[in-house]
């Protein structure tokens, strides 16, 4: 575990801490999320049906206003605050914790509830979700979208056609 880990882990006990006395669980919450945003954060395991075919129809491009978001998988808000109000000590454990629970998938704006809450949408699953690597890293609030993005989501869609 990485060095950067181990110092978010001391920030997220120093929150914990600040909670017990008094913090609102939701602002640590946005204080922790703003501290977990490491490159290799938001990881990108699928794509919906919609949001694979809003890339197609723009060429496999990305563009702002073309609606498509990443989507965490599970509710990150209540992960979070159930790690704020129920500590995890062991930084190892915690940051395995935070790698399991931390994927997401593109989506359509409008798919983001609906796969929050476990609603029924079609998502294509990259095959093997931890050799994606340096694909769709992210880069502030949306994620690198090059060359080889493009590739992997044209070749996606052939597949699935």
């Amino acid at each position: 575990m990485e060095d950067t880990y181990r110092l978010a882990h001391g920030f997220y006990l120093d929150l914990v801490k600040m909670v017990a006395k008094g913090l609102n669980p939701k602002t640590a919450h946005r204080m922790l999320s703003e501290v977990l945003s490491f490159p290799n954060a938001w990881r990108v395991v699928g794509i919906s049906e919609g949001a694979l075919q809003a890339f197609a129809e723009s060429n496999f491009l990305s563009h702002s206003h073309q609606g498509i978001q990443r989507c965490h998988l599970g509710n990150r808000q209540a992960r979070n605050i159930a790690w704020l109000l129920n500590p995890i000590l062991d930084p190892t454990i915690w940051y395995h914790d935070w790698l399991a629970n931390d994927k997401t998938v593109l989506a359509l704006s409008g798919e983001n509830k609906a796969i929050d809450t476990g609603s029924p949408v079609q998502i294509h699953w990259f095959d093997n979700q931890e050799s994606l690597g340096d694909l769709f890293i992210s880069s502030g609030y949306k994620w690198r979208h090059k060359a080889e993005e493009q590739q992997c989501l044209e070749c996606l869609y052939a597949i699935t056609r």
